[in-house]
């Protein structure tokens, strides 16, 4: 399946349902300014500043500013009560406009005064403050850390939106660190407790951002910039200025990368206006600058130099040093274009000291390469080449191999200028090979894709917006009138009402104490025949001959480390199976280690030609939820031997366990090639039929043992195609110790 299709899936699904610039739950302006007026105390009072400050961090910069100045001169606030609150919100402000410099020393000077007397809930954020501190020191392991020291900190209160943004940071922290893995593990813990939290929706959009980051950050544009405008789509109706400013300006970064010149352009110029409201030079004059690079790209040099200098003029009023090095960065890369080499060196040679205080290696790195092209351009081959091995070589010690493929090029031109040609083509061979595994450059007509469903989604819900508000002003008249109506028939009726439920209890309690015990008998009967047909169901001996077969291979070939690995994940399974078959219910994570188990040593078995992932909500393993053994088995089975998933590119399987209104809901999705093209093979098709009716027949069982409304239910993952499925069960919540 086509990694647009997915994205495009992955889009519809979650824009159709959900339901929050840290550490608040933002009230009204109106309403904060009037708690003021109404505080008794000094300590209400204060509180209710500080919460008006921070709502302006998302909306007034200069209000903000202001605030902070009056807490300042207040000199009822000196006591050390206050005066801890008060740095942490200077923090969060100084931030915000990224004075990074007054930030470390905000950080240095309250490093020694943290007293026992400080709420825990305070000290947690001032530990994610010095978390993010050693983040700009590029400390990524000591920030990491700190944010787990925190997080630990905050298991004692369960405050879900200080879990849900220490998971985010530490997320970014395993993203620095190029653990992938971990860091899509965390982010995904992010948004489960943001999703849990009363506050606003801005905690889960910057959770879902943060994860658009990281799968940019690892070379999957397409589905960071879907999750860019789903992050946008729940907070487009807040006045969160910053962030609806930041997200847009990140899309419209992304749309350069590929070259879409006016994608990018809208987006930049909505982070502007956005910007422009919040007041946030930092971000106007990076709005602005990234305008120029789209006029540079379309060869309208005259445009991007009236941006790039209005960039200066608006960054130039901040303490911002890594955006003024990127507005230097920039100037001196159209001064190349316009042929001034020496305006070209002055700026980049600006960059790079600014790049270099704040010890940026990775702009350092672009720096080099654009000094190498000047020098190129001046026929200075050999300090060119020099520079642009400085560049490769930074960039390799980062394992920032995706942005190599420029130096490629460029020494590709130096050496044909110096007529070396065999190394000129070696070079542009190498630029070659990454622009055909690209999957930046590859990825332009799936995103083109997505920034249309997003303009889709976006038209319907004003539509649907429009077609509500009519309905229900309507409704709103039809139940007045039906109110006076009710109100003439009620009495009437109520005597009638009462006289017929009382025969019907009597009646019903008669009929029902002989149901149940018909039913309790034929109940006992099913669950009996059940377990017998689960267990050879699960021990399906295709898959244990093929098992053996593969171990066989291995032992062919010599091979005992692999055949060993494989014997002992195969020896664990069928364990884990005999033992557990016959139970009505079993551990969560006794289910879990099932699934691990089958799905590692089917992915042992195909040699890696899929990748699975099994994520849980954190309060299902906490509470030790119980589940029916191997329910999932059956599909998981489908996806890999019959949705073929071995021959798909890119084939993966995800299983995700979560609660929905006290029920456990388990999503099997595959990307394999669809129910249709299954349903060819009979024998496939007799295997789904077969699971389907025994997963039923099990889920009928609890429906009627403990009265729940559990279901079964399959769709295609891409509906269009019709490929890939979805698997929805939902059964009844139970938990360990719990009465039936």
């Amino acid at each position: 399946m086509k990694a647009s299709s997915v994205l495009l899936r992955l889009i519809l699904f979650v824009l159709l349902g959900f339901p929050n610039v840290v550490f608040t739950q933002q009230r009204s302006e109106i309403e904060i300014k009037n708690n003021i007026v109404k505080a008794v105390t000094n300590s209400e009072k204060f509180e209710y500043q500080i919460e008006l400050g921070k709502y302006y961090l998302t909306t007034n910069f200069p209000k903000a500013k202001v605030i902070l100045d009056q807490l300042k001169q207040n000199k009822s606030y000196n006591s050390s009560s206050f005066s801890f609150k008060r740095v942490l919100f200077e923090l969060q402000y100084v931030y915000a406009i990224k004075d990074f410099v007054a930030f470390k020393q905000l950080i240095e000077q309250t490093q020694g005064k943290l007293s026992a007397g400080i709420p825990i809930k305070d000290k947690i954020e001032w530990l994610s403050f010095c978390g993010i501190s050693k983040q700009l020191q590029l400390d990524y392991s000591g920030a990491l850390a700190v944010h787990i020291e925190a997080l630990k900190a905050n298991q004692k209160l369960r405050n879900y939106v200080l879990s849900a943004e220490l998971n985010r940071m530490i997320s970014w922290d395993y993203t620095n660190l190029n653990k992938k893995d971990s860091a899509l593990y965390y982010s995904n813990r992010s948004i489960v407790f943001a999703r849990k939290t009363n506050s606003t929706s801005t905690i889960l959009a910057e959770c879902i951002n943060t994860q658009a980051l990281i799968y940019k950050y690892f070379n999957q544009i397409e589905i960071g910039i879907a999750k860019n405008m789903l992050a946008i789509e729940i907070i487009e109706n807040t006045a969160d200025y910053e962030k609806l400013s930041r997200y847009n300006r990140e899309i419209g970064l992304s749309q350069l990368d590929i070259k879409n010149w006016d994608e990018a352009e809208a987006y930049f110029k909505k982070s502007l206006l956005y910007a422009e409201k919040l007041q946030d030079q930092s971000q106007i004059g990076l709005a602005l600058i990234h305008l120029a690079a789209v006029e540079l790209g379309k060869k309208r040099l005259a445009q991007a130099k009236v941006f790039a200098f209005q960039a200066e003029s608006a960054i130039g009023k901040t303490q911002n040093i890594e955006a003024i090095g990127d507005v230097d960065n920039f100037i001196g890369i159209l001064y190349s274009q316009l042929k001034d080499y020496k305006q070209a060196s002055i700026r980049l040679n600006k960059a790079l000291v600014n790049y270099e205080s704040i010890g940026n290696r990775n702009k350092i790195a672009t720096v080099y390469h654009y000094v190498g092209k000047v020098l190129m351009e001046q026929g200075k081959f050999i300090e060119a080449e020099s520079f642009l091995n400085r560049s490769i070589n930074m960039r390799k010690e980062m394992k920032q191999i995706s942005a190599i493929h420029e130096n490629y090029k460029v020494l590709s031109d130096l050496f044909l200028r110096k007529g070396n040609i065999q190394d000129a083509f070696e070079y542009l061979n190498f630029y070659i090979q990454y622009l055909d595994s690209n999957n930046l450059l590859q990825s332009a007509r799936s995103i083109a894709e997505i920034n249309e469903t997003f303009k889709t989604q976006d038209q319907l819900r004003t539509i649907n917006l429009q077609s509500d508000s009519i309905r229900n002003a309507r409704e709103k008249q039809e139940l007045t009138n039906s109110k006076l109506e009710n109100t003439q028939l009620r009495n009437t009726y109520q005597l009638i009402i009462i006289i017929f439920i009382l025969f019907i209890v009597v009646a019903g309690g008669l009929i029902l104490k002989n149901y149940w015990n018909r039913n309790k008998l034929v109940q006992l009967q099913k669950e009996s025949e059940m377990s017998q047909t689960l267990l050879r169901s699960q021990m399906n001996p295709h898959f244990i001959f093929n098992a053996m077969s593969v171990i066989q291979s291995y032992i062919y070939d010599n091979e005992p480390e692999k055949s060993s690995k494989f014997l002992v994940n195969f020896s664990r399974l069928m364990r884990l199976i005999l033992e557990n078959s016959s139970k009505e219910f079993i551990s969560l994570n006794t289910e879990i280690e099932i699934l691990q188990k089958y799905l590692t040593t089917q992915k042992l078995r195909f040699e890696d030609r899929f990748t699975f992932e099994i994520m849980v909500d954190p309060n299902l393993t906490e509470t030790d939820t119980l589940i029916p053994p191997m329910i999932t088995q059956p599909f998981i089975e489908n996806s890999i031997e019959h949705g073929q998933l071995h021959t798909i590119e890119n084939g993966f399987i995800s299983i995700h366990f979560s609660r929905e209104n006290e029920m456990l809901h388990v999503e099997i999705i595959d990307n394999g090639i669809g129910r249709k093209m299954a349903s060819k093979n009979k024998k496939s098709s007799e295997h789904h039929s077969m699971a389907m009716k025994i997963t039923e027949e099990r889920i009928e069982i609890l429906n009627k043992k403990y009265t729940s409304t559990g279901f079964i239910d399959i769709t295609d993952f891409n509906k269009e195609k019709e490929s890939g499925t979805v698997v929805n069960i939902k059964i009844p919540l139970k938990f360990r110790n719990q009465n039936s």
